[in-house]
């Protein structure tokens, strides 16, 4: 069955996908059975693209939705002030209040630095964390990752 396919081949890129994005588990674990239900019917994949990366749009729009969903139940601009507030410390006046030692993981290669940059990505504040995967990770433009 082609479901069964999907889900084997498919569904662990799906959820790195999603859980770089949300940094939830549970979300991203919604996200990609939400997104493989939606291509069960839909069922139109014309493979003008690898079945991955249709899989792969359909997840990421998914992502999009849980987003949109978590700003609509939460009071997003005050946890994005607080988030703010909380780093104010950190970074002044378009500089670092301290100076930063070089990342250690700078230096790494491959899979270490995959691996590093995803954590890090992981430990940011959540909106800074979607706001970096929305506009630099997906490409999508200024305005629409404000929207």
């Amino acid at each position: 069955m082609r479901a069964e396919r999907w889900l084997r081949e498919h569904a662990d890129a799906m959820y790195a996908y999603a859980v770089m994005r949300l940094g939830r588990a549970g979300d991203a674990e919604d996200c990609v059975q939400e997104a493989l239900l939606a291509a069960i019917q839909a069922d139109d994949f014309r493979g003008e693209a690898a079945e991955r990366t249709w899989l792969i749009g359909i997840c990421r729009h998914k992502v999009l939705d849980c987003l949109r969903r978590r700003a609509r139940e939460s009071a997003w601009g005050d946890r994005v002030r607080a988030e703010t507030d909380a780093e104010e410390g950190a970074f002044r006046g378009g500089s670092w209040a301290v100076a930063q030692e070089p990342w250690e993981g700078a230096r790494l290669e491959g899979e270490a630095a995959r691996r590093e940059l995803a954590e890090a990505i992981a430990a940011l504040p959540e909106a800074m964390r979607t706001a970096l995967c929305l506009r630099e990770i997906d490409g999508m433009s200024t305005e629409k990752t404000c929207d």
